[in-house]
């Protein structure tokens, strides 16, 4: 487990850096930075996620597993006051070749949609995954800038973030093109 324990000690860290850089961003020049703790970011739990791979493995004895099995948190704060907000998300989960791996990303998504019982977040993000490409591999640190959809019922607290993942190939492994969602529940 030393592999996802360092992908999550990075993700922390990106985090506590992009914290950093909201702060300053809205610090003006020639001003201390300080932290507001009035504002206090907003925590989810990171659920189960779904997927649905729009390729066949190229090993057609083993199928793409599309229940992931996971756990992580997510924390939400408003980024300026034109609608834009900015998440961070770190975890674990049993991704599409059945291997246990980490994961941590920071998204800025703006506000499309909101009325009394529903809000609509759209943009995309950095992440940093710690995963396998074939059934039975080596883990790998893999980047990505991806679209992100985000669907939250207010009174409930409960949502669904939705990413798609590219077909990509490298020299260590080919990814299928790849819709996943996952639940959250803000607390």
């Amino acid at each position: 487990m030393v592999g996802p324990f360092r992908a999550v000690l990075l993700s922390l860290l990106l985090s506590l850096m992009a914290f950093a850089a909201n702060a300053a961003q809205d610090t003006p020049a020639g001003e201390e930075l300080r932290w507001d703790l009035s504002n206090r970011p907003a925590v989810a739990i990171i659920l189960p996620g779904m997927s649905r791979h729009f390729q066949a493995p190229e090993n057609t004895a083993r199928k793409w597993n599309e229940t992931h099995a996971g756990l992580g948190l997510e924390s939400r704060s408003k980024w300026d006051d034109n609608g834009w907000y900015f998440k961070k998300a770190i975890g674990v989960m049993r991704d599409s070749v059945e291997s246990w791996g980490a994961y941590g990303g920071a998204v800025w998504q703006k506000r499309i949609y909101e009325d009394a019982s529903l809000v609509v977040d759209a943009g995309g993000g950095v992440f940093l995954f710690y995963r396998a490409l074939h059934f039975d591999g080596e883990h790998l640190w893999l980047p990505g800038l991806l679209p992100v959809l985000s669907v939250e019922h207010k009174s409930t607290g409960i949502g669904l973030n939705i990413l798609y993942v590219p077909h990509f190939k490298t020299d260590a492994g080919e990814m299928p093109a790849v819709l996943f969602a996952q639940l959250t529940k803000l607390f």
